[in-house]
């Protein structure tokens, strides 16, 4: 039961989330469960938890979450994808028959794909929760966001804003949500970006523009942090035209400047006040 907690107001950081962002959907809290006795069970139940009716893929469930407002959890029982079940942990992968389906040119190299994509060991994780931010009743171990480019270079830059470093991503959107996100992000416990992939878009009708970003429970508080203090250096909306026009010189501060930029600069600024 102790999985089951609780320590922050998530409400108020959906709030945060939604006026800032502008997100066309919910941000999804996730928590991944190590041991799902029957008392875990039934609290979640008492949160208003459900079970999918029928089998679902991992993306089914997250798309249901953030775009319909309900709150899930699942385990091995309830996944119609075994790619999206054996990356979560929750089941074994036969390579050997999966890989009839991966648009590799070779059996080999769609072998080696499927080897290599991120997974979550075997038995490590028993079920997962899945609810919209604004109503978790549990402290999330990670965080799914939805959003366009520009909405993610506004999450990047808070993220990194404490930090030496600038993240890497590795993905070629074709195991999205439940591989390149929620499987790497829950092994690396770093923050993790890919796209709705092929699957996803098909079944979960993903906007083509929506890009996907996984940010992990211990970065959530820097998040939060780095997200104030960001507001101004890298807002969003972005703001058009603020450093000139796309055929001249950008009026960017002068340490960010060439030599020769500000020579330009100068100049015309100089031809302007005669």
């Amino acid at each position: 039961m102790d999985e089951v907690r609780k320590l922050k107001n998530w409400k108020e950081v959906y709030d945060i989330l939604m006026e800032k962002l502008r997100l066309r959907t919910d941000p999804v809290a996730v928590k991944y469960f190590k041991s799902f006795d029957a008392e875990t069970r039934g609290e979640l139940r008492r949160m208003r938890f459900r079970r999918p009716r029928e089998p679902l893929a991992v993306c089914q469930v997250v798309t249901l979450v953030r775009t319909q407002g309900g709150s899930f959890y699942f385990t091995a029982e309830d996944m119609a994808c075994v790619i999206g079940s054996a990356v979560l942990g929750l089941c074994e992968m036969d390579i050997d028959k999966v890989v009839a389906v991966i648009s590799r040119k070779t059996r080999e190299l769609s072998h080696k794909f499927l080897e290599e994509i991120p997974k979550i060991p075997r038995g490590e994780v028993e079920a997962v929760a899945c609810a919209p931010l604004k109503k978790a009743s549990f402290d999330p171990d990670q965080v799914l966001i939805y959003c366009v480019p520009a909405q993610a270079l506004r999450v990047f830059a808070a993220c990194i804003q404490e930090s030496t470093y600038s993240p890497s991503f590795k993905f070629g959107a074709e195991v999205g949500v439940c591989a390149e996100v929620m499987a790497r992000g829950y092994i690396t416990k770093q923050m993790s970006f890919s796209m709705p992939c092929f699957g996803e878009r098909t079944s979960c009708f993903s906007e083509d523009d929506e890009v996907i970003v996984g940010i992990p429970f211990n970065l959530l508080e820097s998040f939060l942090e780095g997200f104030k203090n960001t507001e101004f250096s890298c807002p969003y909306p972005i703001p058009k035209g603020i450093f000139g026009g796309i055929n001249e010189t950008p009026r960017f501060p002068k340490e960010m400047l060439t030599e020769h930029a500000k020579e330009k600069l100068g100049a015309s600024k100089a031809a302007g006040s005669r």
